[in-house]
């Protein structure tokens, strides 16, 4: 599994290893994701920098809306909860604006969106203004933590589109009996699929994200 998961976490950089722009800047990038498998848990509940309570599976689907005659949404519900948390805000903001926002919307409005993020929760924190985190500070805790959406969806986006495409699931090989040679070619045939899983529109995306952090200066510890 943790082969696996660091594979689908380099199919997002490895277009970038070709690209001038990108390939001096991908070092600290390439360690993180190596060391996801041990960093995934901190990112996800571990921290509490920032601490506010997160949804945790923040999308479209788990909304409401409430409209004007004229269409203009007024009031929005939040529903299922069962992954909600304490932990940054970037496990709900950086869910969101990879996996719903269109990569033009994103570019365009990122830093509008921790704004508005921050004028909402300034808002629900009225009479606690001592405890009210800046917004520098929840940028910061963002840039450190937001490749937690970049893990998510690197596990996710192929099984959707698989499932889009009417392809069954990878499975993993069967490698009991096998000699050493017939095992390095299972796993190397095993890795490869996980590589092109879903297709190339997922490395498409994948590499999309990882241009979007690099751009907006994400921080990558490991």
């Amino acid at each position: 599994m943790s082969q696996d998961f660091r594979e689908g976490l380099f199919r997002g950089i490895r277009p970038l290893q070709k690209e001038t722009e990108y390939q001096g800047r991908l070092a600290a990038l390439e360690a993180n994701c190596t060391n996801a498998y041990d960093l995934f848990k901190k990112y996800a509940y571990g921290s509490r920098d920032s601490g506010v309570i997160v949804h945790g599976d923040f999308r479209l689907d788990n909304m409401m809306f409430k409209y004007e005659a004229d269409g203009t949404p007024i009031e929005v519900v939040f529903f299922d909860f069962q992954t909600i948390c304490i932990g940054s805000p970037a496990l709900d903001i950086c869910r969101f604006m990879i996996f719903e926002a269109p990569t033009d919307l994103r570019h365009a409005r990122w830093e509008t969106s921790l704004r508005v993020y921050h004028d909402a929760l300034a808002n629900q924190m009225r009479g606690h203004q001592n405890r009210i985190p800046s917004l520098e500070t929840v940028e910061l805790d963002i840039r450190k933590k937001g490749i937690f959406a970049y893990y998510i969806y690197a596990l996710c986006w192929p099984n959707l589109f698989s499932n889009r495409n009417g392809l069954d699931l990878i499975s993993v090989p069967k490698l009991e009996g096998l000699n050493e040679e017939e095992l390095q070619k299972a796993m190397e045939a095993h890795m490869q699929n996980v590589r092109e899983w879903g297709g190339p529109k997922v490395t498409e995306m994948l590499a999309e994200v990882v241009r979007f952090m690099i751009d907006k200066n994400f921080i990558f510890e490991y």
